[in-house]
Formats: structure tokens, C-alpha cells, sequence
């Protein structure tokens, strides 16, 4: 799995990818409410993209007292495992945690 940092100049590259990107949690009423602050995360440089075999996880996180807190996710890829999947974020979490990346 590999993480970066998702920037706004990248919006019309990742435009199509991420209007097909599936909404798992409820965080937002709307596929589009989520997608829009993804990118109004992105302008803040706190938007991140995982990227495995299966899946491409666009996500932005909030870092508190070695907490890491998953505030937005989109899904694109295969159809996914709900526990794979939740490996799959503790994966994403463990990295900013053990980075102590500055968001």
C-alpha cells in the first residue's frame, strides 16, 4: 500500500476517479457533499490518497493526541470486505501515526 498526499492542482486528473468513488461511511448526506470536501481538504493539503492492488482510497484525517480520525472516505476499486476494509484504514492509521505527519 502506498500514501500520498492528494493536491488540488490534481482535481481535473482525479475528477473522473473520484466522481465513481463509492461513499462507505455516512460522514456527509451526499456522494457529492463528500466529494466537495474532499477537495476543500485538498486545498488545505490534508488530503491523502492509499493505493493497493484492489482499492484507491481517497480519505482526509484529522490528527489529535496520537489519534488519527478518518472524517471523509471514498472508495474506488472492486467491491470491498468490510473487515479487509477496516484493516485496510488501521493500515493508513498506523502510518500517520508512526510518521507523526505534520497535516
Amino acid at each position: 500500500m502506498e500514501i500520498k498526499k492528494v493536491y488540488f492542482s490534481q482535481k481535473m486528473s482525479l475528477y473522473s476517479p473520484i466522481q465513481q468513488a463509492k461513499q462507505p461511511l455516512p460522514f456527509f448526506q451526499s456522494h457529492q457533499e463528500s466529494r466537495d470536501a474532499f477537495w476543500r481538504s485538498a486545498k488545505k493539503q490534508c488530503a491523502f490518497k492509499a493505493v493497493s492492488k484492489k482499492y484507491t482510497v481517497y480519505f482526509t484525517i484529522a490528527k489529535s493526541r496520537g489519534d488519527v480520525i478518518f472524517n471523509n472516505l471514498l472508495i474506488e476499486g472492486e467491491t470491498f470486505e468490510w473487515k479487509k476494509f477496516f484493516r485496510y484504514m488501521e493500515a493508513c492509521a498506523r502510518f500517520f501515526i508512526n510518521a507523526v505527519c505534520i497535516i
